[in-house]
């Protein structure tokens, strides 16, 4: 009895991860949030910084506090607008995806401008991380309303929460390196916005999955449900 409880985990995931033939449009969409997720994660923690050593304020001071909480004032409206305006406007879904993640990049492109030191943009001005903010977090929680709606679409009834957990615990396994990658960069260049490269990179690679994604084809293989 004790046996079969051990090993039943074990079965869970050899079964989930053989599934990827039958439902390969919700593990494409998986390996994107994942990437983009975590290059999203990261450059968060590196713009926070940014913001300190550029203005050179402390994390105890009011502006900076005002500045982290427009966060979330940010990240409200985007989610709440792109729900607003979706089934309004005569725009496609993946096109909506697209704006979103054209705009995320080119926020961290922004920064990797910065590196050179002859440039005078790249977050080198308070005003450049108050633009950021409003595009950066808008967008980014817009687009993990569209993550979740459209990754629920494509699982099978009745595994969601398999799904979901494949999901959450891939992340949990991968988040780790890139902040190692982040670390060393910056032990070695001793600049907040190299690190951003890598995470750049995640999200272009995490575009890629997003674009290969057939929508329509993963609702239909989900109409499958996982034996």
């Amino acid at each position: 009895m004790d046996e079969n409880i051990l090993l039943l985990p074990i079965k869970g995931w050899f079964k989930l991860l053989s599934s990827i033939q039958r439902y390969p449009e919700a593990f494409k969409l998986c390996i994107g949030w994942i990437l983009w997720n975590t290059g999203y994660s990261n450059f968060l923690g590196l713009i926070s910084s940014l913001f300190l050593q550029v203005t050179g304020f402390s994390s105890r001071d009011g502006v900076y506090q005002i500045w982290s909480f427009t966060n979330v004032i940010f990240a409200v409206l985007g989610s709440l607008s792109f729900l607003f305006l979706f089934p309004r406007a005569r725009v496609p879904l993946k096109s909506w995806l697209y704006v979103f993640l054209v705009v995320n990049m080119a926020c961290v492109l922004w920064g990797c401008i910065g590196i050179n030191d002859h440039v005078t943009i790249g977050y080198k001005h308070q005003a450049e991380f108050w633009v950021e903010q409003a595009l950066f977090m808008s967008t980014s929680s817009a687009l993990r309303s569209y993550n979740r709606a459209v990754y629920s679409s494509l699982l099978p009834k009745g595994s969601e929460a398999q799904f979901f957990g494949l999901e959450i615990t891939l992340d949990l396994a991968t988040g780790w390196i890139n902040p190692l990658v982040q670390s060393v960069i910056q032990d070695h260049t001793h600049n907040l916005r190299f690190p951003m490269i890598p995470n750049l990179l995640l999200m272009l690679v995490a575009t890629v999955f997003y674009v290969w994604v057939d929508i329509s084809k993963g609702i239909e293989d989900a109409k499958s449900l996982l034996d």
